[in-house]
């Protein structure tokens, strides 16, 4: 019988505890036309972004997002809202993908959002690829926030 407590006891205990609750991964993936172009310059704030070559002549972004699986509903809004979408932009010599609505911040029960996004980046062998990090500073979130 203290066999048995002493299991139910560890299962409750890892069942219960925050560091190992499930997340939801969802992928979405973009294709850009770089209409020749050989430069890229990447602005996907708050982002792990790793980039590979390919044979193929577009850009490929095959982007994660990891939330608290109790959160699924909410991720799926913000998926179809354009949260994740990334915007293009060709310029002379360059084409510029911008994460835009990654830098707004969220504010859902009262706390940020955190989601976690990964992105793997396919891009065409002569491609030059630069990846900025513009992710806001705690000061521009904190007055982001007061202004909503």
């Amino acid at each position: 019988m203290k066999i048995i407590a002493t299991v139910l006891s560890v299962c409750l205990f890892w069942a219960s505890n925050p560091i190992f609750a499930q997340h939801i991964e969802k992928t979405i993936v973009q294709s850009f036309d770089l209409q020749g172009l050989k430069a890229v310059i990447l602005d996907i704030p708050n982002a792990d972004v790793e980039v590979k070559t390919w044979s193929n002549s577009e850009l490929s972004v095959q982007m994660t997002i990891s939330v608290p699986s109790n959160l699924e509903e909410m991720q799926k809004s913000l998926i179809a809202a354009g949260r994740y979408t990334l915007k293009a932009t060709p310029t002379a010599n360059t084409m510029n993908l911008v994460g835009l609505n990654l830098k707004r911040n969220i504010i859902f029960r009262g706390a940020p959002w955190k989601d976690k996004v990964k992105c793997v980046v396919f891009a065409p062998q002569k491609a030059a690829v630069q990846v900025v990090d513009s992710s806001p500073t705690v000061e521009a979130a904190q007055q982001e926030v007061v202004k909503n």
